[in-house]
């Protein structure tokens, strides 16, 4: 698996999903008597003119990718999720078959 494979396979399972989810609850909590709070937000949704909901989905991409790439810029080591002055590292190990890769 390249790099570029493992952030647009991230992106599909993380942001994508996200924002699709969200939109899918907001149309339509799911279950038999979902929680009085996403059924307030999904009155609410479903009450806006459709150009509104897309700004909304619109939005919430943003946050969702923006979100990712914050995880990302943690794993990189550019942003720190500890203060002081003796930090961990992360590692991120792909494994498939009996290899092993550090990705």
């Amino acid at each position: 698996m390249t790099s570029q494979e493992f952030v647009k396979a991230v992106k599909l399972q993380t942001s994508d999903a996200a924002v699709n989810g969200t939109v899918k609850m907001l149309e339509k909590p799911a279950g038999r008597k979902p929680a009085e709070r996403l059924v307030f937000l999904s009155n609410w949704y479903n009450k806006l003119n459709p150009d509104n909901q897309q700004m909304l989905k619109e939005v919430l991409r943003e946050a969702a990718e923006m979100a990712v790439f914050e995880f990302f810029c943690v794993l990189d080591g550019v942003a720190v999720i500890e203060d002081g002055t003796d930090k961990g590292a992360l590692e991120l190990h792909y494994v498939k078959g009996k290899g092993k890769k550090t990705t």
